[in-house]
């Protein structure tokens, strides 16, 4: 449904908050080309067991590859994500805190999408990296089945 939409401005890639997560470490660009890739390589090594181990404490600013990496594991699953993902949804939207992050949402839909995708990562067929992410839309912008409100109540 997204992809028939025009969006009117670039979206906002960098976070307007801290992140929570691990620190990224910099590759030094002094030494060669072959030491640089196995810093990288050591880097991934050493961040995978990190989500992991995080994972089980509280939410991070997760990019796109450490879900695909997590859910690729068979540590985390899609369903796992989609059930934290709700049940802090519900936390934040209740008393005391009354956030309401969220105007709208469908648990049964995001549980259903979310045990499909883990089904097919069990398979090894994930559809891309994107399967089971968890992603939320703006409700300025059109996307079926829910309402575009622009934040009105009108």
């Amino acid at each position: 449904m997204t992809k028939l939409c025009e969006i009117q401005e670039p979206p906002l890639y960098v976070p307007l908050h801290p992140c929570e997560g691990p620190k990224e470490d910099i590759l030094e660009s002094d030494v060669s080309p072959v030491e640089q890739v196995q810093q990288a390589v050591d880097c991934l090594h050493s961040s995978e067991g990190m989500l992991i181990r995080e994972a089980k404490l509280n939410f991070n600013r997760w990019s796109v590859m450490d879900y695909a990496r997590a859910y690729g594991s068979g540590e985390i699953t899609p369903s796992m994500v989609a059930e934290r993902l709700i049940a802090a949804i519900k936390e934040s939207s209740g008393a005391p805190l009354q956030m309401s992050f969220f105007i709208n949402f469908d648990s049964d839909d995001i549980l259903k999408q979310a045990k499909e995708s883990s089904h097919r990562y069990e398979r090894g067929e994930p559809i891309s990296l994107l399967d089971g992410v968890p992603i939320a839309i703006k409700d300025e912008i059109d996307c079926l089945p829910y309402p575009t409100t622009g934040m009105s109540t009108l």
